[in-house]
């Protein structure tokens, strides 16, 4: 491991020396690299480095050469997105919705930018208010009901003296009683229920509240500070109020925007394609079912392989026909079916009445943000700045997709090419004997045959003896060495194939001295057949092959592109960009709603770039 990162730093250096003199046709600062009619800039840069969990990102000392071998692997995905672009494929439905997709999100987020998050502005009293309830944890008994009738009758209980914990017995059912004590904290309560709870004396309680659920009482047990004793700690005590005062105005400025918004809008969809697709998933649910699914978080979830067999299973008409009716593009019902997959779909009970329900309010989302995004749009906001920069990012990533995705509907792998690769990389596997012994090792013949006497056979005897006077490094505290492989025991195979467990060996002549061996306990050699039958692991080693020929095919054609294509990279700007060394992974929350990964995720791909160097110092 340690020669082959040698040998990278090693070819990483040379990389840095050869592109050195190309520097002067860069003169932009803000520019990393030129492909063709592509650039890197510093920020691309450094957000997707940040951003991209990579191996031994950690190190300092592989610091300039993890830039650069990242450095690699964007310029190799711009290669791939030219070659897209050259053949068309930028235009296939594919990709051009995809495209078309991540830029309305980006707009939409704008759109947020500018009508709610611009907006947010907290004062100074705000502020003040909110720090002194952080400063508190409050400890809180509470009754609910559904039925503003029974929490009024409990109301009516406390304030005759019934004591709280006691309530249970004078009520009746519809009643949820909880006499354990919870924790409260600033942002943990809607904030017209905190307001109330925060104004409690200790052993008082509140009046009626509602709440979208139902009906709440309160009961204020004990109130706690909170200690703030670092620069740090208060610090972040004072991020923690902002972003949950924050998150609440933004809240109210959005419902107000909502109400204004969506006033005079109506959109319909098909009803006959909505029945379709209901039909459609209700069976793909009942099929999972049938099969025994079972996810990790417990949840119902549509997969890519299901929304594939809605389009698979609808004809082409079908496909085309208008299913959300906008009064200008409408959206046909593949392009649903692509954005409903984008949004997921997730379920906690797979009835016909939830699965209706679900569809209906991921539908009513989806026109949302489109309508959302056409407003956007509308303004131009997929003009600014920070929308051409996230859209070209992702462009140029799914372009080199699609060119990658070429590359497999041309690989072919023979039957024979894996069965050889299975008789190579699965074999039979073999666990030889195990022994766990304990070994009274000292340095003189006549000093073994003393503790031997004394001991005269005595095992626990012995094991003490062991403990106290063996120099044996093979012993732990329990004067046991564990289960050894006898092959690692090639000195006392012999007198161990002599005794039986639970017996004492006589002395025996080694290296360290002088030993005898108590044998504890011994596990027998395994031979285990191949774990799984050329059959089983036939698309297995399909997919292994296909996706190393993939590789070697696409290293020849990007160091192909490369020689064809004039690139520049400036070292300089390279070697001041300001990175991390730690691996992170963000996910964005992306305004009125929806997440995506903050950037793209790129596996490591700079073996074309070594080859492209090798071949241009060769050229004299």
């Amino acid at each position: 491991m340690i020669q082959k990162l040698d040998k990278l730093i090693i070819s990483l250096f040379l990389i840095t020396t050869t592109l050195s003199a190309q520097n002067i046709n860069i003169q932009d600062d803000n520019i990393v690299a030129k492909i063709g009619d592509k650039i890197i800039t510093k920020r691309e840069f450094t957000e997707r480095f940040d951003l991209n969990p990579q191996f031994q990102k950690h190190s300092l000392r592989l610091l300039e050469s993890n830039k650069l071998e990242f450095l690699f692997t964007l310029i190799g995905e711009k290669l791939l997105a030219l070659e897209a672009e050259k053949n068309g494929l930028d235009t296939t439905l594919g990709v051009s919705s995809a495209i078309e997709s991540i830029e309305k999100v980006y707009a939409r987020d704008a759109l947020f930018q500018n009508e709610i998050r611009s907006k947010i502005i907290l004062t100074e009293e705000e502020i003040f208010f909110g720090k002194v309830k952080n400063a508190n944890v409050l400890s809180v008994k509470y009754a609910f009901s559904e039925s503003s009738e029974i929490i009024d009758n409990v109301y009516k209980s406390l304030q005759k003296g019934i004591s709280f914990d006691s309530l249970d017995q004078v009520m009746t059912s519809n009643l949820e009683l909880n006499i354990n004590p919870i924790e409260v904290r600033f942002g943990d309560l809607l904030e017209s229920i905190e307001d109330s709870v925060y104004k409690l004396e200790i052993n008082e309680y509140t009046k009626p509240l509602f709440a979208p659920d139902g009906w709440y009482i309160f009961y204020l047990l004990n109130k706690k500070e909170q200690q703030f004793e670092t620069v740090e700690d208060i610090e972040n005590a004072d991020k923690t109020v902002r972003k949950i005062l924050e998150g609440r105005k933004g809240e109210t400025i959005q419902s107000v925007f909502y109400k204004e918004f969506f006033k005079d809008k109506k959109v319909d969809v098909d009803p006959v394609l909505y029945k379709y697709l209901l039909d459609k998933l209700i069976k793909i649910f009942k099929s999972k079912e049938e099969a025994g699914y079972v996810s990790q978080d417990r949840l119902w979830h549509l997969d890519a392989f299901d929304v594939s067999n809605i389009e698979f299973e609808a004809d082409s008409e079908k496909l085309n026909q208008n299913f959300i009716l906008f009064e200008n593009s409408p959206t046909t019902f593949h392009n649903f079916l692509r954005e409903f997959l984008l949004q997921g779909f997730s379920l906690t009970s797979i009835s016909k009445e939830n699965i209706s329900e679900n569809l209906s309010t991921q539908i009513r989302i989806i026109i949302e943000r489109e309508l959302l995004a056409r407003e956007a749009i509308k303004r131009g906001l997929q003009n600014t700045e920070d929308v051409v920069h996230y859209k070209n990012i992702w462009k140029d990533h799914y372009l080199s997709q699609s060119t990658i995705d070429t590359f497999s509907k041309d690989v072919s792998i023979s039957d024979s090419l894996m069965k050889d690769f299975y008789n190579k990389s699965f074999k039979k596997e073999i666990y030889p004997q195990q022994i766990n012994l304990s070994e009274l090792l000292v340095d003189s013949l006549e000093t073994l045959n003393n503790f031997l006497q004394e001991i005269n056979g005595d095992k626990v005897a012995f094991k003490e003896k062991v403990k106290t006077f063996s120099k044996s490094k093979m012993m732990n505290e329990n004067g046991e060495s564990g289960y050894i492989p006898i092959i690692k025991l090639k000195e006392y195979e012999e007198i161990i194939s002599k005794i039986n467990i639970g017996e004492i060996s006589q002395p025996l002549k080694v290296n360290e001295g002088y030993s005898s061996i108590l044998l504890i306990d011994k596990k027998e050699a395994i031979v285990k057949e191949k774990s799984k039958s050329f059959e089983e692991a036939k698309n297995e080693i399909r997919r292994q092959l296909t996706n190393e020929e993939i590789f070697h095919d696409l290293v020849e054609k990007t160091v192909q592109l490369a020689e064809n294509t004039e690139i520049t990279i400036n070292t300089e700007v390279l070697k001041d960009v300001e990175i991390s060394t730690i691996n992170s992974f963000a996910v964005r929350v992306m305004g009125f709603g929806g997440k995506i990964t903050a950037v793209p995720i790129s596996k490591p791909f700079a073996d074309w770039a070594r080859i492209w160097l090798n071949n241009k110092q060769l050229i004299p």
